[in-house]
């Protein structure tokens, strides 16, 4: 990859582009399952398959964490997941759709599944943690 960019930057900003990219294709295929009914729990099959890709992409959660790539970029993917979370949920009959929400549920869940896999090994109880909060406040919505 480095005889094709210039400099560590563009390393760094190219892996976490990919990544970001892996996630919201993700995110689009639960929505595209959600469609034909094959998604019976979106909150589990959410966090399943984000843990799965922060699982694979070790390497570029701590290039991230280093801070070696431009916030814009990271900015940029927390917009697009957030209106791919809303199409979601509002595809799931989902209470509390509006926008508000849509970004307390991301910004919380971003927060815990950077938390869960800041260590060397994933946090399974804060996973689970997770969910059940999750689940929590959509219940009250």
């Amino acid at each position: 990859m480095h005889q094709y960019l210039p400099d560590r930057e563009a390393i760094a900003a190219a892996l976490v582009a990919r990544y970001h990219e892996r996630i919201e294709a993700q995110m689009d295929a639960i929505i595209d399952r959600v469609e034909v009914g094959a998604v019976d729990d979106p909150v589990r099959e959410v966090i399943g398959r984000i843990a799965q890709i922060y699982t694979e992409e070790r390497s570029v959660r701590l290039v991230r964490a280093m801070g070696a790539v431009a916030a814009d970029g990271g900015r940029a993917h927390k917009a697009r997941m957030v209106d791919k979370l809303r199409e979601l949920m509002v595809r799931c009959g989902m209470p509390g759709t509006d926008m508000a929400v849509v970004r307390i549920v991301f910004a919380s869940a971003d927060a815990v599944m950077h938390e869960a896999f800041a260590g060397d090994e994933p946090d399974a109880t804060l996973l689970a943690e997770l969910e059940t909060m999750l689940r929590a406040y959509l219940d009250q919505r």
